[in-house]
């Protein structure tokens, strides 16, 4: 993958659960301590700020299509950026469930369970 990705767990984020800031060459993840309660939203907040690196790195921020596809979702996933990365946490979870290994790996570059932010579509669910 060649990105290199850091995560902290932080005490507060304000309105939000998990927030990625990219530069260069490396992104750095911070979730607020109170997504890492329960499995699922760990799972979901980690990989929607993945998919944000992703779709940084590997996409040149095109967001593979979207438009306001992440509406469906409430407001705050109509811009392209969000409703991509909210579309990947969904998708990563469809196809992968819970598997907080294969994140843990994806943001260390080794294998798991794995959906290219290329097949991150606004149509994958009709």
């Amino acid at each position: 993958m060649g990105v290199s990705m850091d995560v902290y767990i932080v005490p507060d984020l304000a309105e939000y659960r998990g927030l990625a800031r990219m530069n260069s060459n490396s992104c750095t993840i911070r979730i607020a301590s109170k997504a890492t309660n329960l499995i699922p939203v760990y799972v979901s907040v980690l990989s929607h700020e993945i998919y944000h690196c992703l779709d940084y790195f590997t996409l040149d921020y095109d967001h593979n299509g979207f438009k306001d596809e992440g509406c469906q979702y409430g407001n705050h996933y109509c811009s392209p950026t969000e409703g991509y990365a909210k579309f990947g946490a969904e998708i990563y979870m469809n196809e992968c469930g819970l598997d907080y290994d294969s994140l843990s790996n994806l943001k260390n570059g080794m294998d798991g369970c794995f959906v290219s932010p290329r097949d991150i579509l606004p149509n994958y669910f009709h």
